[in-house]
């Protein structure tokens, strides 16, 4: 009866690890792809001109996984008044790599 009980709490344990270990890795993952969006959002706002700014929206339209990081296209609208037309638009390409700092970045000025 012990070594049944042994059993039992053992492969409880190994189910309980075994169904913990992708959680954690999909949150480590999770977090990981926030910490890289933020990178790049971070270098579309040191390149793009926000002067008279009331709102900004960055819209992530393309997201490619790379074997080491992360692919992203990124659409920013500016805006200098309540109403929903954007004074100045960019498209964005980055690419990052996990360093919080992308490692290719190109910003173009799509209008305004």
């Amino acid at each position: 009866m012990k070594n049944r009980q042994q059993f039992l709490a053992t492969v409880v344990a190994i189910a309980l690890f075994t169904i913990g270990v992708p959680a954690t890795a999909s949150a480590n993952e999770e977090l990981e792809f926030d910490r890289e969006v933020e990178s790049c959002v971070s270098e579309v706002i040191d390149h793009a001109n926000l002067d008279d700014a009331i709102r900004v929206r960055h819209l992530i339209v393309k997201v490619k996984q790379s074997f080491s990081g992360y692919v992203f296209t990124i659409n920013t609208s500016v805006f200098a008044e309540s109403n929903d037309i954007a004074i100045r638009e960019y498209a964005s390409y980055c690419v990052a790599k996990g360093n919080d700092k992308p490692v290719k970045f190109r910003i173009d000025k799509v209008s305004g």
